[in-house]
């Protein structure tokens, strides 16, 4: 027996899945931006985001190139979290596509420690 997990995407797919912040300290905020891109090059609308973190997580995409607000066949999307409290961070963002019913599912991991915690070590089986 072996335990395996696949991400099958259709058209639209994110360049990173899950998107690990890696350690972060509660009160601070970080960022990570990834592309979502059409894999036909076609171009497409993010319509909105939601997510099963809560406020805590913020959401925003843009065309990439810097082009207008609009369909295009890639978008920058940027996550911002702000942790409040210790606690390790799971959960998934669901980018909704113009057109199609189901969404584009990005797991989103992150690690929080409180502001005195002093980190040691970082690397292969530190957080075991």
């Amino acid at each position: 027996d072996f335990n395996y997990t696949a991400n099958v995407f259709d058209d639209v797919l994110p360049s990173e899945n899950p998107v690990p912040f890696g350690l972060i300290r509660a009160g601070q905020e970080a960022i990570k931006s990834i592309l979502v891109s059409s894999r036909s090059d076609s171009p497409f609308e993010i319509d909105r985001a939601t997510n099963t973190i809560g406020e805590v997580l913020g959401v925003s995409w843009k065309p990439c190139d810097d082009q207008p607000n609009g369909p295009s066949p890639c978008h920058l999307v940027r996550f911002s979290l702000s942790p409040e409290e210790q606690e390790i961070t799971d959960g998934t963002v669901f980018l909704y596509i113009s057109g199609d019913p189901d969404p584009v599912p990005i797991k989103v991991t992150s690690w929080v420690v409180s502001p005195d915690t002093v980190v040691k070590q970082i690397g292969p089986g530190a957080l075991r």
